[in-house]
């Protein structure tokens, strides 16, 4: 029973890799994408959320955890921006990373007050 898990897992988790590798290597290009690869970015990420979320029901976990660049990437923000400017790797992680300690403080404050930053 173990082994028949073991390869279950390694099965939903080689299918995880695989389907954010498309996603990764498009934001990672700092070259102007086509409309094509826009609209397989996005049917690329609505798979990779949907395996998530499949993963994790079959999993027994709770739920996803939610994280700024998780948040950017599932609610389509990067894909407005990517749709909006063609690149989205022309925009490094240090301008994404100075974002953290504001969501960090906009997410505390709410917290406090009984509000949630979730949709």
């Amino acid at each position: 029973m173990n082994i028949q898990y073991l390869n279950k897992l390694g099965t939903s988790l080689k299918q995880l890799f695989w389907l954010w590798c498309n996603p990764m290597v498009v934001m990672k290009s700092v070259r102007r994408q086509s409309q094509q690869c826009i609209a397989q970015f996005k049917a690329d990420t609505i798979a990779l959320d949907q395996a998530l979320q499949e993963f994790v029901s079959n999993e027994s976990a709770s739920e996803l955890p939610t994280y700024l660049k998780s948040h950017l990437l599932f609610d389509y923000h990067i894909q407005e921006f990517f749709e909006l400017w063609e690149t989205v790797g022309g925009f490094d992680e240090q301008s994404i990373e100075s974002t953290q300690p504001i969501f960090n403080q906009l997410l505390l404050l709410n917290g406090n007050s009984g509000r949630s930053l979730k949709r």
